[in-house]
């Protein structure tokens, strides 16, 4: 499906959400902000992957310091994937002493999670954009 997503769009699903959140903090009165794409950190101490020594966060920012991440369907048994989102929040907040906004694009979330995913999402103060 992302295949089909990407083809349409010109280029790849995080590229289009990072001109849609430049477009977005453009309205907001920021100015052109540099949006970096497939960001990778170091997790030295496994605090987001027991076994990786990096992660990625799809779009970054540093000034406003954001992080996204962006998928196109968020499968049932994918609801991992945004407590994992969490822990980078977690640790980019420690690393860079600052908190970052976060944002988490879905084109679609499967209907049996979505309280699930806008719960812990509230919680954690991410902004969710999807399509129900």
């Amino acid at each position: 499906m992302l295949c089909e997503i990407t083809q349409g769009l010109g280029h790849r699903f995080e590229q289009y959400n990072a001109e849609w959140i430049r477009q977005y903090f453009r309205v907001q009165g920021y100015g052109d902000i540099d949006l970096i794409v497939n960001r990778r950190e170091a997790d030295l101490m496994h605090e987001v992957n027991e076994k990786g020594s990096e992660f990625e966060i799809d779009i970054m920012c540093f000034e406003p310091f954001l992080i996204c991440e962006a998928t196109s369907y968020l499968k049932e048994d994918e609801v991992e994937k945004v407590d994992k989102f969490v822990k980078i929040g977690q640790v980019m907040r420690k690393r860079y002493m600052k908190k970052p906004e976060m944002f988490f694009f879905a084109l679609a979330v499967e209907p049996r999670i979505k309280e699930e995913v806008k719960m812990i999402c509230a919680k954690n103060n991410i902004k969710l954009v999807t399509q129900w």
